[in-house]
């Protein structure tokens, strides 16, 4: 199943939003409690919200990717 190769639905979400003009983003384990969060910062509404997985793409290169041992040979 497409949702779960490569471990993309245990793979840390994307959190993202605009904060003062400026776009942030957070990395995160636990992107349920960083909304709530940034929504008691934001007292309800947060500018600019969306949470994301990484895309298939991007499981795909992490996968295949070289660790630095081996780029070192």
């Amino acid at each position: 199943e497409p949702a779960t190769l490569g471990g993309r639905a245990t793979a840390k979400a994307r959190v993202s939003w605009s904060d003062e003009g400026e776009r942030r983003t957070l990395e995160t384990d636990t992107p349920t409690r960083t909304v709530l969060e940034l929504t008691r910062r934001f007292d309800g509404e947060v500018p600019g919200l969306t949470v994301t997985r990484p895309t298939l793409e991007e499981v795909y290169l992490q996968l295949v990717a070289l660790s630095p041992s081996e780029v070192a040979s």
